[in-house]
């Protein structure tokens, strides 16, 4: 009993102790800090994350979209004869459409600013806009995580997650293209793998040779790794809960409804169509 009691009295020991470090933070805070989430500047950066983060969503679930109907066409060879039988091709349009309406958003979130003026919305200008504010908000100190709202016990974790965050924002997005920094990054591998796909809807259309046309994998790779960092940022600046695994998987259920419940239509004319061919025989 008394050894129980003892470590009770440790683990309160040790919350307390967290506790009283963060709360002497957030009162020594600076009032550029402490007053960093109503600063007009840091609301107009969290809405940019909100909008950017519902970009990326966007392109993800039409990623998962196109994937979706691909693997159902393989998984039932009667879908196939089904939009044979009404001889329609709408589908393989839709599908080109969406995978490259996928690329080109994730290409345009992971664009860098033409000039001062710019307003484009992308991880290079909010990751840009965010490090020229870091010197006075400090997005990687304790009162940083406190303006958020993280409990004081939680505090040194959230602290020590933001910093991992930044680190991964700072090595993945640079601030203009091309650089000599981000060469080796996976953001800038699969920028250059996909460049081709991007090439083909510009304003002057720009041909590419067959080797150069990116795979599936790339493409799907890009979007999925645009919507990973932009997550990396709401979580950074706005303590934002994003589940990534949880809003594809939401995407991908969505479009299976949606491609069983339009592809079954035809698949059954099919079907009947066989039944009265074999009656009349």
């Amino acid at each position: 009993m008394t050894n129980k009691s003892k470590e009770v009295v440790s683990e309160f020991d040790i919350a307390d102790r967290a506790a009283e470090r963060a709360e002497n933070s957030l009162a020594g805070m600076s009032a550029t800090v402490r007053s960093g989430i109503l600063a007009p500047e840091i609301v107009k950066l969290q809405r940019d994350v909100t909008d950017l983060v519902r970009e990326a969503q966007a392109a993800v679930a039409s990623w998962e979209t196109a994937m979706v109907v691909s693997e159902l066409m393989r998984s039932d060879h009667l879908y196939s004869e089904g939009l044979d039988h009404i001889n329609t091709n709408t589908l393989f349009v839709v599908h080109r459409s969406l995978v490259n309406s996928a690329a080109i958003a994730a290409f345009r979130l992971t664009d860098h600013r033409r000039n001062e003026k710019d307003r484009l919305l992308s991880l290079c200008t909010v990751v840009a806009d965010m490090m020229a504010l870091d010197g006075d908000f400090k997005f990687g100190s304790e009162q940083w995580a406190g303006v958020l709202g993280h409990k004081p016990f939680i505090v040194a974790e959230a602290t020590r997650e933001n910093l991992e965050r930044i680190a991964r924002l700072q090595r993945s997005v640079p601030v203009r293209w091309p650089s000599s920094e981000h060469v080796n990054t996976d953001l800038s591998r699969l920028r250059l793998a996909s460049k081709s796909l991007r090439d083909g809807y510009l304003a002057h259309y720009i041909p590419a040779d067959l080797e150069e046309l990116p795979t599936y994998s790339d493409v799907g790779d890009l979007v999925m790794l645009v919507l990973s960092l932009a997550v990396d940022l709401s979580m950074l600046l706005k303590g934002s809960e994003i589940d990534f695994d949880g809003y594809r998987d939401w995407a991908r259920n969505n479009a299976k409804r949606f491609w069983r419940a339009t592809l079954e239509g035809p698949k059954r004319e099919w079907i009947e169509h066989q039944k009265r061919r074999v009656e009349k025989t």
